[in-house]
């Protein structure tokens, strides 16, 4: 097996038991929380995406929020705290980073669909 192919299945198994212990060992309530967030969360983007184009402070606070709450049923990552920190920006109205911390919320969302979609395939 390749040293990075192995390396991703231990990053899955990880986190498979890292949301799993979040929910007590309830691996069907997992399983349906993941498959909502699955669903919903590509909405969700499409808003931080339209409030970052039109520089829409309240959109962007209230996208990244709603994101943010999505991410922490399931985990305490760099894109919880990145969905976090946009959601700041937009209550302070700072457009100094706004491009580039979406930049880095969408590889991390990447990442973390990838693994989700592991944990509990469509």
């Amino acid at each position: 097996m390749p040293a990075d192919l192995h390396a991703r299945q231990n990053e899955i198994r990880a986190e498979e038991e890292r949301i799993l212990e979040r929910f007590g060992g309830r691996r069907q309530l997992m399983l349906t929380v993941i498959d909502v967030f699955l669903d919903s969360y590509p909405d969700t983007m499409r808003a931080l995406d339209q409030a970052v184009e039109g520089r829409d402070a309240e959109g962007l606070e209230e996208a990244a929020h709603k994101l943010k709450g999505a991410i922490c049923n399931l985990a305490w990552d760099a894109s919880y705290y990145t969905a976090q920190y946009l959601e700041t920006m937009g209550r302070e109205k700072n457009w100094d980073e706004v491009d580039a911390t979406l930049a880095i919320l969408k590889t991390e969302i990447e990442r973390f669909e990838r693994i989700l979609k592991a944990i509990a395939p469509p």
